[in-house]
């Protein structure tokens, strides 16, 4: 009786959060949400909030296994069962954004993954079209220490504004498809 109080209680909080997401981003460190949120409703809460606040059309969770250097999915919003089988595991060495996250320590922004370095020419880029993916973000977590604990990565259906087709730069030069970095983020046990 008890458990199935708490479970119900569980989904009320991660309602409100849901709805408060939108327009408050720190709905997540909520302390009533907290003091009776599970892993896989913090999990469900992060990725709702990461969607919502960056507009991703779908978005993943990986956590970081030390001993294999590779990431494993945790959870996803959106994803089909063909993309979470090929990405169900990715080494640090693989051509992917969260790979090169988890290498450099620092987000990852790939503004069109048809044009960019990771992606071009490699065996990952099929899967990440078939998805509906064009742009990706992936945000490394990590310890406050500076280990790696896993990777969110935020996914577009559509290049971001800034990517351009072909020639059209300035003076008509073709600009270099862009890959930036950003500051990671910072989790706390």
């Amino acid at each position: 009786m008890i458990d199935a109080e708490v479970r119900a209680t569980r989904r009320i909080l991660l309602d409100a959060l849901r709805r408060r997401a939108g327009a408050e981003a720190l709905a997540l460190i909520d302390h009533d949400f907290l003091a009776v949120a599970d892993r896989p409703t913090i999990v469900a809460a992060m990725l709702d909030v990461a969607r919502t606040v960056g507009r991703a059309d779908f978005s993943d969770l990986q956590i970081y296994d030390p001993v294999t250097a590779a990431l494993r999915m945790e959870a996803h919003r959106g994803f089909s069962d063909d993309f979470l089988e090929y990405f169900a595991t990715v080494g640090a060495g693989q051509p992917t954004a969260c790979a090169a996250a988890v290498r450099t320590r620092q987000a990852v922004v790939v503004d069109d993954v048809t044009r960019n370095p990771i992606f071009a020419g490699q065996p990952t880029l099929a899967p990440i079209r078939a998805a509906g993916s064009r742009a990706i973000r992936s945000y490394p977590l990590l310890t406050p220490d500076g280990r790696i604990h896993g990777v969110l990565s935020l996914h577009y259906r559509r290049p971001a504004p800034g990517a351009r087709r072909g020639r059209g730069g300035p003076g008509g030069r073709e600009r270099r498809p862009r890959t930036h970095r950003e500051p990671a983020l910072r989790i706390r046990h």
